[in-house]
């Protein structure tokens, strides 16, 4: 009776999961919802810190630590190269884009700086890092977890509607759920999510991550 139980309750994870994190980003890209993307993110992430809060088993006081700052340090390294390599084919392939929001719209590149770690990576940890962990980590362990949190987050951003919007925000992702996976600190990996965020609107590729340019006539946040 108890394996049977524990086999329906596996299945209602899977279940919920798809509808969540499959199923929402569907029905945003098909305007299901009228409800702007970033808005529909910040209903799910209150919720999902909701379903935290309520929960006695997590314990939500260490996500904001910093154990170990050797594990920022390899944040700090890990985005140096990767921010070498992600100007290095801007310059290459896209060279109009080089700094071109910072440059001619000074302003609202600013307002990104300030805002995004707070509007975007901040909801996202918490949607895709700390509750998907949680609540999903008894049916994806390990490696797995941390690829299913990668497809997931990408797949988020299926309202984009290019292909290197996915291909960016996967790449991120496994970095984001890595660096949760072994710090489980939020806020590490959020300062990581920031980086990259910042980091991409800078050097011109936030034009891929772009709502305005969906159709949606908002900026979005990658």
């Amino acid at each position: 009776m108890f394996r049977n139980r524990h086999k329906a309750y596996r299945f209602y994870l899977i279940f919920e999961f798809i509808i969540l994190f499959a199923g929402l980003p569907t029905a945003c890209e098909f305007g299901f919802f009228p409800i702007y993307p970033i808005f529909m993110l910040w209903l799910f992430a209150a919720v999902s810190a909701l379903v935290l809060i309520l929960d006695p088993q997590s314990n939500l006081s260490r996500l904001w630590r910093v154990n170990r700052w050797k594990d920022l340090t390899a944040v700090i390294v890990r985005f140096i190269l990767a921010a070498v390599l992600l100007g290095a084919y801007v310059v290459v392939f896209e060279p109009d884009l080089l700094l071109k929001f910072p440059r001619y719209h000074p302003y609202p590149w600013a307002m990104v700086m300030i805002l995004y770690p707070l509007l975007s990576a901040l909801p996202q940890g918490i949607t895709h890092r700390v509750f998907l962990s949680h609540r999903y980590g008894r049916i994806f362990k390990g490696g797995s977890m941390i690829l299913v949190s990668a497809a997931a987050f990408a797949y988020m951003h299926i309202v984009f509607q290019n292909p290197l919007a996915l291909l960016l925000t996967f790449a991120g992702r496994i970095l984001f759920a890595k660096t949760y996976s072994d710090t489980r600190s939020l806020m590490i990996s959020m300062i990581e999510h920031a980086l990259y965020g910042n980091y991409i609107f800078t050097i011109g590729l936030g034009k891929y991550l772009y709502l305005g340019a969906a159709g949606y006539g908002l900026s979005g946040l990658p």
